[in-house]
């Protein structure tokens, strides 16, 4: 199974993105912005698992890309 994450202008893309896939049987939820921030957080500490420490720049950057 692949994932994709789409990040949409407005809502009315949102609900037209999800229509499609509703359509062709696609699986598809929407995220709320803390849970755009946990992944965020998540896809960091997966990315720095083994290192010291990571930045406060590199925490910022990837709370900031949502």
């Amino acid at each position: 199974m692949d994932t994709i994450i789409l990040k949409t202008k407005n809502r009315k893309e949102t609900r037209l993105i999800q229509q499609l896939a509703d359509k062709m049987g696609i699986e598809n939820r929407s995220l709320t912005k803390e849970e755009m921030e946990d992944m965020g957080l998540a896809m960091l500490m997966r990315d720095v698992e083994g290192s010291e420490y990571a930045t406060r720049e590199e925490v910022m950057s990837i709370l900031d890309a949502e």
